[in-house]
């Protein structure tokens, strides 16, 4: 079985990017050797998730505990073959709210509303604004394993979703909390 993990569901369209990132809607002109097509054998449950909730939903939304030094975010994979916008990746705070975070952007971007680097928004966290600023690509293979997996490269663009202090200062203000500066490391 092939498995085509760029491809985009519009309507009743199966919509394919091949690998020079032009759509198309002829699957046969997708070759063996195109990194769009993929052989099923050897997917671990993981793998199929990833693959199902992309076709599915649109994107998948990993999530990688904190550890003694490091903490904690989640990232999505495929808002950007799906969407053709920037995956997203939030620092910090609870899985769980980072996961629904991650998945209201994502709806927000389904519904034609686009996310705009260095645009507050409100809606993610109750009360507060958050804003979006790209992440560096050197941060890549420390943060996105499974969307480098996914593209096959490292040719995706990623905004990192920024929270404020409980007082509003963004972790880049002079008077933003220090005890939560190595929560939410900025990727930029």
């Amino acid at each position: 079985m092939k498995i085509d993990v760029r491809s985009a569901r519009h309507d009743d369209a199966t919509f394919i990017i091949d690998s020079n990132c032009r759509m198309t809607t002829e699957i046969e002109s997708l070759s063996e050797g195109d990194p769009a097509v993929r052989d099923d054998e050897g997917f671990d449950p993981g793998d199929r998730k990833l693959l199902d909730d992309v076709d599915r939903h649109g994107w998948h939304v990993v999530k990688v505990t904190n550890d003694e030094t490091d903490p904690g975010f989640a990232y999505s994979v495929g808002m950007f073959h799906t969407f053709r916008q920037p995956e997203i990746i939030v620092v910090g705070m609870d899985l769980k709210v980072m996961h629904w975070m991650i998945n209201e952007a994502g709806e927000w971007v389904r519904e034609g509303r686009p996310i705009r680097p260095d645009t507050p928004y409100s809606g993610l966290l109750e009360g507060y604004d958050c804003i979006f600023r790209p992440v560096a690509k050197k941060f890549y293979r420390d943060y996105f394993g499974y969307a480098l997996w996914f593209y096959r490269d490292d040719e995706f663009p990623v905004l990192q979703c920024i929270w404020p202090d409980k007082e509003g200062h963004w972790p880049w203000n002079e008077d933003f909390n220090p005890a939560w500066k190595s929560m939410q490391p900025l990727l930029q």
